[in-house]
């Protein structure tokens, strides 16, 4: 009795704490993949041209 009313009690909170959208493209809620690309981008290659990108990195040091 003890095991069926902790299984329930699991169930409700749960179905309240879990967006409706979970799961839909993978381990992650929906609704949070169109928050996050709503957002501008922070950082790009042609916005800052001093900073070395990762492939010019690894052409100088021989690595590719």
């Amino acid at each position: 009795m003890v095991l069926l009313t902790r299984v329930v009690i699991f169930l409700i909170i749960r179905a309240t704490v879990v967006p409706g959208s979970f799961g839909q493209y993978g381990h992650s809620s929906a609704a949070a993949l169109d928050a996050i690309a709503a957002r501008p981008i922070a950082r790009c290659e042609w916005e800052f041209p001093a900073c070395p990108s990762t492939r010019d990195i690894r052409e100088k040091s021989g690595s590719l």
